[in-house]
């Protein structure tokens, strides 16, 4: 697995510049909404496409930051749960990186869906213990001023509450999607049509494992090697690395830091390049590795 993590690697360090990156380059998509921006500013909004940029900016940083944790675990035997931990941060991360950054959507677009993670980030605040009180006060002021803005530009809004807590976030026709959806639409960049990213398989069990649900946990004893020891229905029996879990870990978390940080790098008119090296190599080593553990 240390070949597999050194690929992991590359694939962050490559990354890492492009995402850091905010500045748009003459001719590039973000120009060319950048060019039509005025109709969607408002006072205390006045730079809708750059808040949407330094929002991708640090999801897709938190991305690289896990995956990076990842291949580093990749290298050590005392890893049973955690690179999927770690897997189910970055794929949460570079999923709203990517709906943030998405190609081809517009200007007017691209600005509702800024205000609206503004909004979602407002809902997260919110749900702080009520002894809390600055967070609490900080989400209040930070919804007051979006549905202030949307008002301006005669968009409705519709938030999350206390008491339909799954309800998406919209801004008029833009709702943040939910995590699976975005885990998915990262997951299938530049795949042919019809892509099974299995989203709804991966969000639900790396949640499971995130949360410690104990039948998720037990998945990793070895009951085949149990032994009694000596007291009736009591037995031992260690714990297992699957290695063929480990890889699709590590598979998703690089494809979905691939995946933001390429439509990044293609909204700024970037050169992606060194990615496209990076992800070349991450996906040999997948498929040699895959062979090895007889999965093909």
């Amino acid at each position: 697995m240390a070949t597999l993590g050194r690929a992991l690697a590359e694939v962050t360090s490559a990354a890492e510049p492009l995402i850091l990156d905010v500045v748009p380059r003459d001719g590039s998509p973000a120009m060319a909404e950048l060019a039509g921006e005025a109709p969607f500013r408002a006072p205390g909004w006045e730079t809708p496409l750059m808040n949407a940029a330094t929002s991708s900016m640090f999801l897709a940083a938190a991305a690289v930051d896990a995956t990076r944790g990842v291949a580093g675990l990749l290298s050590t035997n005392l890893l049973v749960w955690a690179p999927i931990h770690l897997a189910r941060a970055a794929l949460d991360a570079a999923g709203y990186a990517y709906w943030l950054d998405e190609p081809h959507i517009g200007t007017e677009a691209r600005a509702k869906r800024s205000l609206a993670f503004r909004m979602f980030s407002a809902s997260g605040l919110a749900r702080a213990p009520t002894a809390v009180t600055a967070a609490k006060d900080k989400s209040s002021e930070v919804a007051d001023s979006v549905r202030e803005v949307a008002a301006q530009l005669g968009w409705t809004v519709i938030s999350r509450n206390q008491q339909r807590k799954n309800q998406p976030v919209f801004v008029d026709d833009q709702a943040v999607p939910h995590r699976r959806d975005a885990i998915h639409n990262v997951l299938a960049h530049q795949q042919p049509d019809r892509y099974d990213s299995a989203a709804d398989i991966t969000w639900w069990w790396y949640s499971n494992i995130a949360h410690s649900s104990p039948w998720a946990l037990m998945q990793f004893v070895d009951r085949s090697a149990a032994e009694p020891l000596g007291v009736p229905g009591v037995t031992s029996a260690p714990l297992m690395i699957d290695g063929h879990q480990l890889l699709i870990a590590a598979a998703h978390a690089g494809f979905g830091v691939i995946g933001a940080a390429s439509v990044h790098a293609d909204l700024l008119g970037l050169d992606p390049s060194g990615l496209d090296q990076a992800a070349h190599g991450f996906r040999v080593t997948l498929g040699e590795l895959n062979k090895a553990l007889g999965r093909h």
